[in-house]
C-alpha cells in the first residue's frame, strides 16, 4: 500500500488507484492460491501481492519450515527495499517541483 499510495507523486490523487488495490487484493485473498496457475501466481505474489494476504500465512502455519521463514523474510525486505525507494524517488520529485527559492 506504501507504493500505491507513493503513486500519488506523480499522478496527484491516488485514491481511485488505491481503492482499486485494496479491492483487488481481497479479491484475490479469498481464492485458495491452488485455483491458479503459474501465471497468475506471479502475479498474484508481485504486482497484486494478495497471496501474501491469504493463502500464504495458512500454508505457513500448516507446513511450517524455516527456509519458507527465511524466503518470507527475504520477500518482505524486498518490499520494503521497494516501498522505500519508490517513496524517497517521489518525495524528492515533490520537494524539487514545489521548492521556493528565496533570493538574499
Amino acid at each position: 500500500m506504501v507504493i500505491v499510495q507513493s503513486l500519488a507523486f506523480w499522478s496527484g490523487s491516488a485514491t481511485l488507484l488505491t481503492s482499486s488495490a485494496v479491492n483487488a487484493i481481497i479479491t484475490f485473498a479469498i481464492y485458495p492460491i491452488t485455483l491458479f496457475d503459474g501465471t497468475a501466481k506471479l502475479l498474484l505474489f508481485t504486482l497484486i501481492p494478495a497471496a501474501f494476504v491469504g493463502a500464504l500465512p495458512a500454508q505457513f502455519v500448516r507446513n511450517f519450515e524455516w527456509s519458507s521463514l527465511g524466503q518470507l523474510l527475504l520477500g518482505a525486505l524486498l518490499f520494503l527495499g521497494l516501498a522505500i525507494l519508490v517513496f524517497y524517488r517521489g518525495l524528492h520529485r515533490y520537494e524539487s517541483g514545489s521548492a521556493i527559492q528565496v533570493r538574499m
